[in-house]
């Protein structure tokens, strides 16, 4: 006899919903009398779970380490675009430079599908 639903899902950190729709789906499998096997459930659930889409509590990384640095080519083509515009662009380019950059960028594109 294993848990019941709610006692496996608390113990894993999942809604009881959670639960119930990977059981439904065959991700896991329930006893013949409804509870699950702890064990057995770990063990499918993670064999089942794309790591990509799993929250980790334990192993989150602070909001500094997940930004990944922007090419320079990128931030090179953004104080182009202000140059070009007689827009102030020296030193570090802000995220209102940047966004600016980008809605100049997407009036040229439109007005260049407009004419072509």
């Amino acid at each position: 006899m294993g848990l019941s639903v709610r006692a496996y899902a608390k113990a894993r950190g999942v809604s009881h919903v959670a639960v119930l729709e990977a059981a439904k789906a065959g991700r896991i499998t329930r006893e013949p009398d409804g509870t699950v096997d702890p064990a057995k459930a770990n063990a499918a659930w993670e064999r089942s779970t794309d790591p990509g889409r799993t929250k980790s509590k334990a192993k989150s990384k602070p909001a500094a380490e997940k930004l990944k640095p922007v090419v320079e080519a990128a931030m090179g083509s953004v104080r182009e675009t202000l140059k070009e515009q007689r827009l102030p662009s020296g030193g570090n380019v802000t995220f209102v430079q940047a966004r600016t950059a980008h809605e100049i960028a997407k009036a040229h594109l439109a007005r260049f599908a407009c004419s072509a």
